[in-house]
């Protein structure tokens, strides 16, 4: 993926965590999503450890969804200071 692209994603991402802000529809869906989730997880007896692992998987995807949305935001940003020749100083302990 090109710099273009990644600042076209970067934007896509800002405008789309902005509308779910306005609307929390779409977070409050993950929320029920995960409360479900979780609710089936502390139905299973001990022995069903396979089933576990795959509801546990599932859930950690839900969580994923916003994550890839701040890690888009964050390449787009990186992408807009590349095209434009912007850079940060080294930031260290020193």
């Amino acid at each position: 993926m090109d710099l273009q692209e990644q600042l076209e994603i970067g934007k896509q991402a800002e405008d789309f965590k902005g509308y779910i802000e306005e609307h929390p529809y779409f977070k409050g869906l993950l929320t029920r999503i995960e409360l479900e989730m979780s609710r089936q997880i502390l139905s299973l007896s001990p022995k069903d450890t396979d089933a576990f692992t795959e509801m546990r998987a599932e859930m950690n995807g839900v969580g994923q969804i916003m994550n890839a949305i701040s890690g888009d935001i964050y390449l787009g940003q990186r992408a807009y200071e590349q095209i434009n020749g912007i850079s940060e100083e080294p930031k260290g302990l020193l």
